[in-house]
């Protein structure tokens, strides 16, 4: 249940990435962002991306980076972008295994982990006062079809507006 939530939410966001993107894009060059931002060119967005085909023929392109900063300094930064898992290579193994380590950020002395608990995890332990400290993770995500993405929408739609329609 909670996952056609979250679909429907995924859904909605990018039908609404067309109309978002086109008011940015308008105007007299300044984005709605600044003049600072620039758009990064999509064979650059291609490779920092990984992803999946669905049996649908919808292609989804994703990576995540997690990242720790301490006083504004980088510290501990994972990334894991598989393009295609079909032909995963043996640095993009090795950047899964790495991510699925978990990391552990430890500031000051006196921390305690028992990374057999952490699978996965990001822990940022901290014995020091006055410390500024900052996880970042971003996931990023596009679809090649917007088309195909309402119409699978449009038939989970259906779908579960018939079963609803028949269960008591």
């Amino acid at each position: 249940m909670r996952s056609g939530g979250l679909m429907g939410t995924a859904a909605l966001a990018l039908l609404a990435a067309p109309a978002w993107a086109q008011s940015a894009s308008s105007g007299d060059g300044d984005s709605f962002l600044g003049g600072e931002w620039q758009p990064v060119d999509p064979a650059e967005l291609e490779q920092m991306r990984g992803g999946f085909e669905m049996p649908s023929g919808l292609n989804v392109s994703f990576g995540i980076e997690r990242a720790v900063y301490v006083n504004g300094d980088l510290v501990a930064n994972t990334v894991l972008n598989i393009p295609d898992i079909a032909a995963i290579t043996p640095e993009q193994a090795a950047q899964v295994a790495d991510f699925n380590r978990g990391r552990v950020v430890q500031i000051g002395e006196g921390n305690v982990v028992m990374p057999a608990q952490m699978a996965g995890a990001l822990v940022v332990q901290n014995t020091l006062d006055n410390q500024t400290i900052t996880t970042l993770t971003r996931i990023d995500v596009a679809v090649d079809s917007v088309a195909t993405l309402q119409a699978i929408n449009f038939s989970n739609l259906i779908s579960d507006a018939l079963a609803g329609s028949v269960s008591p």
